[in-house]
């Protein structure tokens, strides 16, 4: 692949990846002001109640 090319592919992945981080953090911290603490453990192996977590937040 050409340099432009690379660069236009890596900023996309490093933007997705800070968004992603965003959505991540603001996930525990609802869930730790909801109390629910429990749950941030079980959302990082969980994928599927992690999905249901960010729309129940609105995160999605």
């Amino acid at each position: 692949m050409c340099k432009a090319l690379d660069d236009i592919y890596n900023d996309g992945v490093k933007k997705g990846t800070e968004e992603n981080e965003s959505i991540n953090d603001a996930l525990i911290v609802a869930l730790a002001n909801a109390g629910r603490v429990q749950e941030i453990v079980r959302c990082t192996s969980d994928k599927e109640y992690k999905k249901k977590l960010l729309a129940e937040f609105n995160l999605n």
